[in-house]
């Protein structure tokens, strides 16, 4: 299941008969907002989670029935008994098993780690993850990422950036001896500073996506956004900007025009930061990305006009929440605590 819906991004759904009438009844609660796990194909759920409900449903005996939550909701809908059991991409952490029990683990994604590449200098560099426990970690200002260096490295000393520059160079000087990051980021750190390597080995996985605020009319909108991902999901679109970004040929890494687009439907307010790349960052001057890519060809295909707005990453989610930005972008990381007060896309 998990190579079919995640690995080989094969989206259909096969027959698992589910009992249609039964003396047990099976209430599972899902997000329907995570590709590949969890989310709406037309009206319908479906998904890697959707499809192992299906499966443990069979294997009852049991009628199933799929309750959607969001994600600040399916924790408590579990502890006061609306729903059986959570089948939604749901992260094991210390706070959750304390009002949750949690199954085996299902599979396991990952989050890297970059060091000094300096083999003339023991002092420092690193070969494996354990080297790191008590060193000088660097990590992104408003990112999930302070909380992760907490749990695996819980003797290291964490340091804050908001800039991947100045991260960067922390790095390379010395002044820090690791980076913590989504592995997209830190293969391109690898690839523009052949002073710097990642480590194999992975700390944690998580989905990003675009961020709205959680009124009517941005509903709307992110019903427009997620019929649109899943139709480049579909298609093979998405693979192919996947591609471009996240691999080495600089010279594919190119976007049209979107300053001067016809605003038929009116204009997209969009806030970023500038420093994530390969998801967004500037390039001669203009921003540029895998997260730019997507949004401006969002707003060519609905007839919007792209208005990005570059701030530092902390002032993104409260831009989008007060309703100063209709979107937010730039590798936001999909978390239960920021789904309390915004609505995600699609991953």
């Amino acid at each position: 299941m998990y190579s079919r819906w995640v690995i080989k991004s094969s989206y259909t759904m096969p027959d698992v008969r589910v009992p249609q009438s039964s003396s047990l009844r099976l209430r599972v609660g899902t997000v329907g907002l995570l590709m590949p796990y969890t989310f709406y194909e037309g009206d319908k759920l479906t998904g890697f989670d959707i499809e192992l409900a299906r499966r443990f449903a069979a294997w009852l005996g049991a009628e199933l029935e799929l309750r959607v939550y969001d994600f600040g909701g399916l924790i408590a809908a579990a502890g006061t008994g609306e729903i059986d059991c959570i089948m939604s991409n749901l992260n094991i952490t210390p706070e959750r098993a304390e009002k949750i029990d949690f199954s085996d683990v299902l599979y396991t994604e990952e989050v890297a780690l970059m060091v000094k590449d300096n083999t003339s200098s023991e002092k420092t560099f690193h070969t494996k993850l354990a080297d790191l426990d008590g060193k000088r970690i660097g990590v992104a200002t408003g990112t999930i990422h302070e909380g992760i260096v907490k749990e695996v490295f819980p003797k290291s000393e964490i340091l804050y950036f908001d800039g991947y520059a100045n991260e960067v160079m922390a790095l390379a000087s010395g002044k820090i001896d690791a980076i913590v990051d989504d592995e997209p980021i830190i293969l391109m750190f690898e690839h523009e500073n052949p002073s710097l390597k990642h480590i194999d080995g992975y700390l944690k996985s998580y989905s990003n996506a675009f961020i709205l605020a959680k009124t009517p009319e941005a509903d709307k909108l992110r019903s427009e956004l997620d019929g649109f991902i899943r139709a480049i999901k579909a298609d093979g679109t998405l693979q192919k900007i996947r591609d471009v970004w996240l691999g080495n040929d600089d010279s594919a890494k190119n976007l049209p025009d979107y300053e001067n687009s016809p605003d038929t439907n009116g204009t997209l307010r969009i806030a970023t930061d500038n420093e994530a790349p390969p998801f967004v960052y500037i390039k001669d001057r203009k921003l540029t990305g895998y997260d730019v890519d997507i949004i401006t060809r969002f707003c060519k295909a609905r007839g919007y006009r792209p208005e990005i707005t570059s701030m530092n990453f902390p002032s993104v989610l409260p831009a989008v929440q007060s309703g100063k930005s209709d979107i937010g972008i730039g590798a936001i990381t999909i978390t239960p605590e920021r789904a309390e007060s915004l609505n995600f896309t699609d991953s």
